[in-house]
């Protein structure tokens, strides 16, 4: 079926209160291709429910301009979250909390639902990613600073310090991420 062809996204009911969707990222290693995932609903009170993983990023501007091929349908995402499933589908096929496409941000019931329940979703993730964004300057800040936290070089009288007073590219590296709108979000606390 042509992409032009698909109809429009529509969400499901969810079976309860407690119930949370989940999106299944498809793998693949070209990032031009097309983003698809399914949705799956999970129990947050089902001890052997699926693993999954949550993701904390910024939507940035609510453009909704990227495409999102969701349970064969078109859903329409923003550009700094298809940038970051684009680069998580490349590591493989995973199961992921996104707030921007499991709670159906059209329904102000269920995003009032959903919205209380984030603390526990991202307390049972199995992992928490977070996403800075794909901006050049941060992307090297990241490199500095991991470097520098790695620096093995000891001081003149061979005890250890802390790497930004070793390494100086490391403070300027650390102010740069700091800087990133991640950091200026209200549930970053929560979220981590």
């Amino acid at each position: 079926m042509e992409v032009a062809q698909l109809q429009s996204f529509t969400y499901s009911v969810l079976p309860s209160s407690r119930h949370i969707r989940v999106l299944e990222l498809q793998q693949d290693g070209n990032t031009l291709a097309l983003l698809s995932a399914t949705l799956c609903n999970l129990d947050l009170d089902d001890e052997d429910r699926i693993p999954y993983s949550a993701l904390s990023y910024t939507w940035g501007q609510p453009e909704f301009t990227e495409r999102l091929i969701l349970n064969s349908a078109a859903a329409y995402i923003t550009p700094n979250l298809a940038a970051a499933l684009q680069y998580l589908r490349v590591l493989g096929c995973m199961r992921i909390w996104v707030d921007a496409v499991c709670i159906d941000q059209t329904n102000n019931d269920e995003k009032s639902s959903q919205i209380p329940l984030m603390a526990n979703i991202y307390r049972n993730a199995s992992r928490v990613i977070v996403w800075l964004g794909n901006d050049i300057a941060a992307i090297e800040a990241m490199k500095v600073a991991r470097a520098a936290r790695r620096d093995p070089r000891p001081t003149k009288d061979n005890t250890s310090i802390h790497p930004t007073e070793h390494v100086p590219e490391a403070s300027a590296a650390l102010n740069v991420l700091v800087h990133l709108p991640w950091f200026g979000r209200r549930w970053v606390v929560q979220e981590v």
